[in-house]
């Protein structure tokens, strides 16, 4: 019934529906264009609830959520809606409680409104909106921390990928009295070249810094099954795998 209906639509019909879609999502990305036009920085920090802890030995959770914006769940995988998982993701989260959450594709600007609202009164810092772009995705990524936090920082890769801000975000902390940092991320897929020229500059960022270690968390998208990329990714001068080796999405 649905497709007669739809074929029974006069061409003129047929354009003013376009039209309409078009108008929408120009309102929409002029919206966008307005609101991270005032943002000065990288990143936006939001102070949550709960007061930061002095933890010795914190938990590190990393986490691809594949929050698309509105069809780009269905075009990229093939996933449910991000509003439809997140109960789930939340419940999971909780679940597993990390004192430092890194969170990647949370392109939905309503997704780090959702998180906030959930875990306001569990986490002391949210990091959202990392790398905005005006005109299209910014990076996606968002970090929690229950953590003192000495610093923080988003840096756009030199090289990146069409459509989206991608980058590396570096967080600084202290545990036990010493400092130590997380750079969460999330590499470009398919092209390799342009991977590992991200991960170099990852690499030279994690080289200059003075900390106790520095933990790298995040989708770095490295097909482990590619012998060459496997040899170009290696890190092993700034980063000891700690349990198994690094897959395609870990």
């Amino acid at each position: 019934m649905a497709l007669g209906a739809a074929s029974r639509l006069s061409w003129r019909q047929l354009c003013v529906a376009a039209g309409i879609g078009i108008a929408y999502q120009g309102a929409r990305i002029l919206v966008h264009r307005v609101a991270f036009s005032n943002q000065t920085q990288n990143f936006i920090h939001v102070k949550g609830n709960a007061e930061e802890r002095n933890i010795a030995k914190p938990t590190i959770a990393t986490w691809n959520v594949f929050g698309f914006q509105a069809g780009g769940n269905y075009l990229y995988g093939g996933c449910t809606p991000f509003r439809d998982r997140f109960e789930q993701i939340a419940q999971t989260i909780r679940e597993q409680n990390p004192d430092i959450l890194v969170l990647q594709e949370c392109f939905d600007d309503k997704i780090p409104e959702w998180f906030i609202a959930e875990f306001k009164n569990d986490y002391a810092h949210f990091f959202i909106h990392n790398g905005p772009e005006k005109t299209t995705l910014e990076s996606g990524l968002m970090v929690l921390t229950r953590c003192p936090v000495k610093s923080y920082d988003f840096t756009p890769f030199t090289d990146n990928t069409p459509g989206i801000r991608r980058g590396f975000a570096t967080l600084t902390f202290d545990a036990a009295g010493k400092t130590y940092a997380i750079i969460g991320t999330h590499l470009i897929s398919g092209a390799e070249a342009i991977r590992k020229k991200q991960l170099e500059q990852i690499r030279a960022a994690a080289q200059k810094l003075t900390c106790e270690a520095v933990i790298l968390a995040g989708d770095t998208n490295i097909n482990t099954q590619n012998p060459s990329e496997v040899a170009n990714a290696s890190m092993d001068d700034v980063l000891d795998y700690y349990s198994l080796p690094p897959t395609c999405t870990n």
